[in-house]
């Protein structure tokens, strides 16, 4: 038995490192399908990568070893320190990695100026009032810039009251220049034609999607506390801020969208008490989240499944999903949903229905400019694409789970870990509905976390336990692909 797991375990060290090499010499190859094909820069400095992987690497070991301590000494009782911990771990991953980027820790909010990137920022830019922005969606969709076409306007919204406040606030704009150099501010507004105040507008939209990504590990962190132990559930969030998506796409919208989806999922997993109102505030995420995002709408089905995989985990009586007291609490989310949906049509002057459909034009243009036209080549390439960037280490967890639940059902005719399950149905389900396209990893941003922590369960029967130092390999591979993917994306 411990021969096979070390050649398992040797298969995946040299798997891996022969993955990266081939990365690395030939990046162009893996970049995408037949339709949608580009040429990968060198986009990042490639000495910086050896202090920048030893500097993650010693902060991944001490927080290893300090939540290995804790969970000892607190007697597995680990409140808020695991979360607290993973919420700086993910703020420094944006920090670290960064500095592997062509500008350094300067690329992050280079990335808020940038119309491909953050088109929501460029279009608050062009359409600092509301009342200006609607009628773009209206009568100038094509007007908009990527994104913005296929959100609606209250994500670009956003940007302009941060870019008010900034104008308006001389602490904010003396933060901005305490932070960023003199020189760095010019070359922004010589570039990119941004004045101080609009800068500073943008480095707190910046701040605030990082904090979102570091906040979104906060809640994951307590969705999978109710299908695993606490200290693998921060286990998995060290691999998932290791790995490449995670901190490359960052910053972006999509870490704000993640807040709503997540924030209303633990609302309603949280069933011990307060159940009707609970349901009526996720009712109200969910609603203030579709009018930033469709995707959003994804959350009814992640909760619909989660709700399934815990009842199921548990072996309580399937019924108690279709009591009378859930039936009420869905009616008064869906009924605060809808209302919250019309409240924001009547504040915005625009009709959410409209909006969707203006959406709905723009997602068919933005495919058709970029050249992807045949959805099921997508369907098909969408999983390679975002368990690639959930790290080569992860596609190996994915495998040996596969295996371990193949093996658990023709042994004890029962699924092993219905959460799993419910983590590839949900993607699956959103594959098929042709709505990932190329952007999965951007996309299924808040799904990282659940998705990581399953298929880092996978590794369990070789590692035997959640205190194994086999992780810190796991770690070191993951973050050395991440370090390869900031240089070369």
């Amino acid at each position: 038995m411990m021969r096979n797991q070390r050649r398992i375990f040797f298969l995946i060290i040299s798997s891996v490192i022969l993955i990266l090499f081939l990365i690395y010499l030939f990046p162009d190859f893996w970049n995408g399908n037949s339709e949608y094909e580009w040429r990968v820069l060198w986009h990042g400095r490639k000495v910086r990568i050896i202090w920048v992987f030893g500097l993650w690497m010693a902060i991944i070991c001490g927080l290893f070893f300090l939540g290995r301590g804790l969970e000892r000494f607190s007697e597995k009782k680990s409140g808020w320190i695991f979360p607290s911990l993973l919420f700086g771990a993910g703020i420094i991953s944006f920090l670290v990695f960064s500095q592997i980027n062509r500008y350094g820790g300067y690329e992050l909010l280079v990335k808020v100026f940038v119309a491909d990137h953050n088109s929501y920022y460029v279009d608050a830019l062009k359409y600092p009032e509301k009342s200006e922005l609607i009628d773009a969606y209206q009568s100038r969709l094509l007007s908009l810039h990527t994104h913005s076409r296929t959100h609606p306007p209250l994500s670009v919204w956003i940007f302009s009251q941060i870019n008010h406040w900034a104008k308006k606030s001389e602490i904010l704009k003396g933060i901005y220049q305490g932070i960023v150099s003199e020189k760095v501010i010019k070359e922004l507004e010589r570039h990119f034609q941004v004045s101080l105040s609009q800068q500073a507008g943008g480095f707190w939209a910046g701040v605030l999607m990082l904090f979102c990504g570091g906040l979104a590990l906060v809640l994951s962190y307590f969705i999978l506390r109710r299908f695993y132990p606490p200290f693998f559930c921060y286990l998995a969030g060290l691999v998932v801020v290791s790995v490449p998506g995670y901190s490359l796409r960052a910053p972006v919208m999509d870490q704000v969208f993640a807040i709503f989806i997540l924030v209303s999922a633990l609302l309603v997993l949280s069933r011990a008490k307060w159940l009707y109102l609970k349901r009526i505030f996720a009712g109200i995420f969910l609603g203030i989240g579709v009018w930033m995002s469709p995707g959003v709408w994804s959350g009814l089905l992640l909760i619909f499944l989660l709700l399934f995989a815990e009842n199921r985990a548990e072996k309580k009586p399937l019924k108690e999903l279709f009591s009378p007291k859930e039936i009420l609490g869905f009616f008064l989310l869906l009924l605060f949903l809808t209302g919250t949906i019309i409240l924001i049509s009547l504040w915005m002057d625009i009709s959410y229905f409209e909006i969707f459909r203006l959406n709905r034009i723009g997602f068919h243009f933005n495919n058709q400019v970029g050249g992807r036209l045949k959805t099921w080549k997508w369907m098909l390439f969408n999983p390679y694409e975002y368990l690639f960037w959930l790290s080569v280490p992860l596609i190996w967890g994915f495998l040996l789970k596969i295996g371990k639940e193949i093996k658990s059902f023709r042994e004890k005719r029962e699924i092993g870990d219905y959460f799993f399950w419910a983590v590839v149905i949900f993607f699956l389900l959103l594959n098929f509905s042709g709505q990932l396209c190329y952007e999965s990893p951007r996309l299924l941003w808040f799904f990282n976390y659940l998705a990581g922590a399953s298929l880092a369960s996978g590794f369990l029967p070789i590692m035997k336990n959640f205190h194994s130092q086999k992780w810190l390999v796991i770690l070191g591979l993951a973050s050395a692909q991440t370090c390869l993917f900031h240089l070369i994306y």
